[in-house]
């Protein structure tokens, strides 16, 4: 009884609401990366040589790739809206030698999680015998990660000010 009352008292609040919307934007992808790494688990624990599970792993690399794509769109809508309620009177540049060290250290900082994802995919493609969607996987990190260093790069850092 107290926990309904409870739960009723936080579903009023804006701060939830936003939490639920934000759930329920990545639930597909959610989903699709849980169906991934129940796949890998399943493939990892069981050694299958039959080929039909190279077109499963086919389509689980199909998968991974237009699950990237979708959050991609949902992540840009989401930055397109919140960009558009800022005015570009209110804006203002700092100074891009002070924040040169932290672009570097974010990019430090991308460049150890691909290299700390590189290890546990390589240990689990020398297990899986079908391969092709860890491989797809891994290259998918590794892009966005050097997609992202570029930006952080070719982007003047900009601050709000009050």
């Amino acid at each position: 009884m107290i926990f309904r009352i409870c739960k009723q008292t936080l579903k009023h609040k804006n701060h939830y609401k936003s939490q639920i919307k934000i759930n329920r934007i990545f639930r597909k992808e959610t989903i699709c990366s849980n169906i991934f790494i129940a796949y890998i688990i399943f493939m990892s624990v069981f050694e299958f040589n039959n080929p039909l599970f190279r077109y499963v792993d086919y389509a689980m690399a199909i998968m991974l790739i237009t699950t990237l794509i979708s959050i991609s769109v949902n992540i840009s809508r989401a930055f397109d809206i919140l960009m558009s309620g800022y005015k570009p009177e209110d804006i203002n540049y700092s100074n891009e030698k002070i924040k040169i060290s932290h672009k570097v250290l974010i990019s430090i900082i991308l460049i150890a999680a691909s290299i700390l994802m590189w290890i546990p995919i390589s240990y689990l493609s020398s297990i899986v015998i079908y391969n092709f969607s860890l491989k797809v996987f891994l290259l998918m990190i590794i892009s966005i990660s050097i997609y992202l260093i570029i930006k952080i790069f070719n982007k003047r850092v900009f601050t709000m000010h009050e």
